[in-house]
C-alpha cells in the first residue's frame, strides 16, 4: 500500500499550513487534537531526513489579531481543495491538524471534535485522500 502514498522518493511535497503559536491564545477557546504540531513536527522530521522538498505557508495579515492557519475546517480545507482543483493528487493528515468550538448560525454549539471530522469528511475522496501521520511516516521510511 505504501506505493500508492505520499513520499519524497516518490515526488511528493510536504505543505505546512500556517502553524502559528498564535492558535495559543485563549481567546480561539477549546481546541481538539492537542498533540496536532507534535505529529506535523514528526513528519517534517522524516520529510527532511528522506530529503524531501517542504513548503510552510504562512498567512500573513496586516491586521494585528489575524492569525488564521492549521484549522482543518478553514485554511486545511481551502488549501486542499485549491490544490485538487489545481490537478494535485491531494492528501491530508487528519492527527496533524486541528481546529477549535465553533457556534453554528442558529446557536448550536458545535464541538472541535465534531468540525475536525465533518471537515475531513467533506474532503476525502472528493478533494483529498485523508490519512494519519502513522501512514505517511511509513511510506516515507519504507
Amino acid at each position: 500500500m505504501t506505493a500508492d502514498l505520499p513520499s519524497p522518493s516518490a515526488g511528493a511535497v510536504l505543505v505546512l499550513v500556517d502553524f502559528q503559536q498564535g492558535f495559543d491564545d485563549p481567546s480561539w477557546g477549546t481546541r481538539n487534537n492537542p498533540d496536532a504540531e507534535v505529529r506535523a513536527a514528526d513528519l517534517l522530521g522524516a520529510w527532511r531526513r528522506a530529503g524531501g522538498p517542504v513548503v510552510h505557508v504562512r498567512h500573513d495579515s496586516t491586521e494585528p489579531d489575524s492569525i488564521a492557519g492549521l484549522t482543518t475546517d478553514h485554511c486545511v480545507s481551502t488549501t486542499a481543495r485549491m490544490a485538487e482543483n489545481l490537478g494535485f493528487e491531494t492528501w491530508v493528515v487528519s492527527d496533524a491538524t486541528a481546529t477549535f468550538d465553533r457556534e453554528a448560525p442558529d446557536g448550536i454549539h458545535l464541538p472541535a471534535a465534531e468540525s475536525h471530522r465533518a471537515a475531513l469528511a467533506h474532503l476525502d475522496g472528493e478533494f483529498a485522500t485523508v490519512v494519519d501521520a502513522a501512514t505517511i511516516l511509513d511510506a516515507v521510511e519504507a
